[in-house]
């Protein structure tokens, strides 16, 4: 059930990314929404770029991150830690639009930026550490990922 979850999660911030105000908003109740969705309204051709997007997303982060992947890694601590929700959800929201050849050149410098962040960053280390579906939280881990993503790949 949490793979699933994870998945409606996914899915649901790719929708509303054009609207950052709404990225606090994934409640269960939303997530139960979007499953009638998905199963019931969803044409095949809306699901099929959906799940691309999926997979896209996590070739970036597998490609990006390694085995690290939507997991806290802070500089000169190279062990493996827990699978991080709020990680997840704002990497792979982030990481979806982009190909691989367009994130690679630039791996270095976002894999640094993303470590430094979870290493002396208090406000974004508590926003991907402590209730995490907390609006603020949530908007602040977004907000974190897509500076680091914006800078590097401009």
């Amino acid at each position: 059930m949490l793979d699933e979850e994870l998945v409606l999660r996914f899915c649901a911030f790719r929708w509303i990314e054009e609207d950052p105000q709404q990225l606090g908003a994934v409640s269960k109740d939303m997530l139960s929404h979007l499953m009638f969705i998905i199963e019931r309204r969803l044409s095949d051709e809306a699901l099929a770029e959906l799940a691309e997007d999926f997979a896209r997303a996590m070739r970036n982060s597998f490609g990006l991150f390694g085995g690290h992947a939507f997991r806290k890694w802070p500089l000169g601590d190279d062990r493996l830690r827990p699978f991080n929700t709020a990680l997840f959800e704002s990497w792979s929201a982030l990481l979806a639009p982009y190909d691989w050849s367009q994130v690679e050149p630039h791996a270095s410098v976002i894999i640094q930026a993303a470590r430094e962040r979870m290493t002396s960053d208090a406000r974004y280390i508590e926003s991907i550490s402590r209730a995490v579906s907390s609006r603020s939280r949530v908007d602040y881990s977004f907000q974190v990922a897509h500076k680091i993503l914006t800078e590097a790949l401009a």
